[in-house]
C-alpha cells in the first residue's frame, strides 16, 4: 500500500520544484550550505504540496479515471489504493508542509500556500479554460522561482529578486505550455475546454493567421457554441495576400460583425474557402457541427410505490428517482435522410457483468423510436447516423433504453438547433416511455402518475452506491399483473402516496427514500429467495439499505461515505455484476464531435 501511495504523489514530476535552487543559484552562494539546505526544505514544501494535489485529483476524479483507458491503472482508480487512505495521508502531507513553511519565513510560506490555492483552483476549473490554463502552469512556475528567493531574505537580507528570473521565467514555461497544448491529438483537452471542436488542422490555420498584422473578430460556428471557450478571438489579418484564408467557419457569415467585416476585405469578401482548406469531413448540421455525443445516465429508484390500476390500463405510482454516474454513450451525426442505429457494449462493471443483454432492434428500439417521434413533432426532414456505446445493464430495472431516448432527443435538438420548451419538451419524452421524462430531466425528482409526472427534489447530500446485477431478470408486465392479484398487494398505498409527497416538500437523504420501499420486491415469486441471497451478501460485504430499482433485477445499495470500494469487493461473495456509482444532478450531457 505504501509503494501505491508514493505512485500516487508522482515523484517523477517533482523535478519541475529544482526551480527554488535558483535564488542559490544565481545569487552564486552554491557553496553556502545553509543556503542549500533552506532551498532543499523549500524542494521539499512544493515537492509535498504538489504530491498533495495530485491525490486531491485523484480522489475527485476517481470516477472518471475508471473509464480511462490510461488513468484507470493508477493506484487510486484501480483499487490498489484505498480511497480512505488517500483522504488520511492528506493530513500529514499538510502539517509536514506547514511546519517546513514557518522554518523558511512568513514570505516563503505566504508564495508556498498562495501556489496551494492557484493549483487547486487549476484542478477544479481554471484547467477547461482555454488559454487561462496555459498562463496558471506558467505563474505556477514563477511562484516557484519567487519562493526560491523568499527562502532565503531570512539569512540572506541582500538578496534581490532580479525582473529578468521572473521574466524568462514566464515565458519559457507559456512556451513549452502553448507547444504542449498543441501536440495533443485533436487538441482533445482544449476541445474538452471550450474550443468546441477544433481539429489540430483547424487550430494550425488560426495560429498561421495571428502572425501578421490587423485584427479579425472570430465567431465561427465551432468557437460559438454552447462551451464559447473563445468569444472573441483577435486575429491578425495583413491584407489581400491572405484573402483565401480569410473568414470564420459555415454559418457565421451573415452576422453584423461578419458583414461589415467582409465589406471591408478587397472583393467584398463574396468567398470562403477555409473550410475546404481545412478538408470536408462529411455532413453537418445546419451550422457546420459534425456530431454530438451525449453521455445518457442510468437512475435508481430510490423508493417505488405501486398504486391501483387506472383505467387506461396503467398503474399510478409514487416514486423517487435519482440519476447516477453509469451511463451509454450516444453519438449522433448529420444525414440527409432517415436514421440508422449501429450497438457496440463496453464493459463498466468492476467485476463480473461479461455477457450484455440483446439490444431491441428495429421499431422496439427506444433511440430509433424516439428520433422518429421528434421527426415528426418538429417536422424534421433530415435524419441522423447513431452509434451507441452500451453500458448501462439492459432490462435490470437502470433506465439504460429511456436513458437512450432521452439522449436521442437531445441529440437531434443539438445537431438541427431545435429548441423545445421544458413542458413540450417532457410531453414527447412522456410519449415515448413512462422513465423518459426523468432521463431528460435528471437529478432528484418524486415522479407521480406514471412516473411522468415530476418534481425536482434537493438532494441533501451526495452519495456513493453499489449496483448488483445477477443473470435472472424480472419481467414488468407480470410483475404488475402479481400485484394486482395478489390480495395485500396494494395495503398501504395511500399512507406510501402522503409519504412520498411529503419527502417532496423538502430536501431528501437517500435514506429517507429508501423508508418508501420498493412493492416489486413482495411479488418476485420464484425469484425471491435468490434476491433475498444477493441482499444478504451485499449486507454482509458492508452494503446498507440494499432494494431493487425499478422492476429489477438490479438490486442496490448505499455505501459509507469513505468506504473503500476495494475492501467492499472483496467482502462480497457472488457472481453477480458490481458497479460502483454516485449521485449526479443531471441526465445528460451534451459535447462537440
Amino acid at each position: 500500500m505504501i509503494a501505491a501511495l508514493i505512485e500516487e504523489l508522482r515523484p517523477w514530476q517533482w523535478t519541475k520544484n529544482l526551480l527554488l535552487f535558483a535564488g542559490v543559484l544565481f545569487s552564486q552562494q552554491l557553496g553556502n550550505p545553509d543556503l542549500l539546505l533552506r532551498a532543499g526544505a523549500g524542494f521539499v514544501a512544493f515537492s509535498l504540496l504538489s504530491a498533495t494535489v495530485s491525490l486531491i485529483n485523484g480522489l475527485a476524479d476517481l470516477e472518471a479515471d475508471r473509464r480511462h483507458p490510461k488513468k484507470r491503472k493508477r493506484p487510486l482508480a484501480s483499487g490498489r489504493l484505498p480511497a480512505g487512505v488517500g483522504w488520511i495521508a492528506l493530513g500529514p502531507l499538510l502539517v509536514v508542509v506547514l511546519l517546513i513553511s514557518i522554518w523558511l519565513g512568513w514570505g516563503f510560506a505566504i508564495v508556498a500556500w498562495s501556489y496551494f490555492a492557484l493549483n487547486l483552483a487549476y484542478s477544479f476549473g481554471l484547467k477547461h479554460q482555454v488559454l487561462i490554463d496555459v498562463f496558471v502552469i506558467a505563474i505556477g512556475f514563477v511562484m516557484r522561482a519567487i519562493a526560491g528567493v523568499e527562502l532565503l531574505r531570512p539569512v540572506s537580507p541582500g538578496t534581490a529578486l532580479s525582473p529578468w528570473l521572473l521574466v524568462c521565467t514566464f515565458f519559457g514555461a507559456l512556451f513549452l505550455g502553448l507547444a504542449k497544448r498543441r501536440r495533443e491529438p485533436g487538441a482533445a483537452r482544449w476541445a474538452a475546454a471550450g474550443v468546441g471542436g477544433l481539429e489540430p488542422d483547424e487550430l494550425r490555420a488560426l495560429h498561421h493567421l495571428a502572425r501578421d498584422g490587423g485584427q479579425v473578430r472570430h465567431r465561427g460556428h465551432a468557437l460559438h457554441r454552447a462551451d464559447r471557450g473563445l468569444r472573441h478571438l483577435p486575429l491578425p489579418l495583413p491584407g489581400a495576400r491572405f484573402r483565401e484564408h480569410r473568414g470564420p467557419r459555415p454559418g457565421a457569415a451573415h452576422r453584423p460583425a461578419a458583414r461589415r467585416l467582409r465589406a471591408a476585405l478587397p472583393g467584398g469578401g463574396a468567398a470562403d474557402p477555409l473550410p475546404a482548406l481545412m478538408g470536408a469531413r462529411g455532413p453537418r448540421g445546419p451550422a457546420g457541427a459534425r456530431g454530438v455525443r451525449i453521455e445518457a445516465r442510468a437512475k435508481l429508484n430510490l423508493g417505488l410505490a405501486v398504486g391501483p390500476r387506472r383505467a387506461d390500463g396503467y398503474h399510478d405510482l409514487a416514486t423517487i428517482f435519482q440519476s447516477v454516474s453509469l451511463a451509454d454513450t450516444l453519438i449522433a451525426r448529420p444525414r440527409a435522410r432517415g436514421f440508422s442505429l449501429r450497438v457496440r457494449h463496453e464493459r463498466a462493471a468492476l467485476r463480473g457483468g461479461r455477457g450484455a443483454a440483446a439490444v431491441p432492434r428495429g421499431a422496439a428500439n427506444l433511440v430509433l423510436r424516439a428520433a422518429r417521434a421528434f421527426a415528426q413533432r418538429t417536422g424534421l426532414k433530415a435524419g441522423a447516423r447513431f452509434e451507441l456505446v452500451k453500458r448501462i445493464p439492459a432490462g435490470a430495472g437502470l433506465g439504460g433504453g429511456s436513458a437512450d431516448a432521452a439522449a436521442t432527443l437531445a441529440a437531434l435538438a443539438a445537431l438541427y438547433g431545435v429548441r423545445l420548451a421544458r413542458g413540450e419538451r417532457l410531453a414527447l419524452a412522456a410519449g415515448i416511455g413512462a422513465d423518459v421524462p426523468f432521463s431528460s430531466l435528471g437529478g432528484t425528482a418524486l415522479g407521480l402518475g406514471r412516473g411522468e409526472k415530476l418534481r425536482r427534489l434537493r438532494l441533501a447530500r451526495p452519495f456513493r452506491a453499489l449496483i448488483a446485477v445477477p443473470r435472472w431478470r424480472v419481467r414488468t408486465g407480470p410483475a404488475f399483473a402479481q400485484i394486482d392479484r395478489n390480495k395485500y398487494g396494494l395495503t398501504g398505498w395511500g399512507a406510501k402516496l402522503r409519504f412520498a409527497q411529503r419527502v417532496g416538500r423538502e430536501s431528501v437523504s437517500p435514506e429517507r427514500a429508501l423508508l418508501l420501499g420498493n412493492t416489486f420486491e413482495s411479488v418476485l415469486g420464484r425469484r425471491a429467495a435468490q434476491f433475498k441471497s444477493l441482499r444478504s451478501r451485499l449486507e454482509h460485504a458492508g452494503v446498507r439499505h440494499c432494494h431493487l430499482t425499478g422492476s429489477g433485477s438490479a438490486v442496490f445499495g448505499i455505501l459509507a461515505a469513505h468506504a473503500p470500494i476495494a475492501r467492499v469487493m472483496a467482502g462480497f461473495a457472488g457472481e453477480e455484476a458490481l458497479y460502483e456509482v454516485r449521485s449526479m444532478r443531471s441526465a445528460v450531457t451534451v459535447r462537440g464531435l
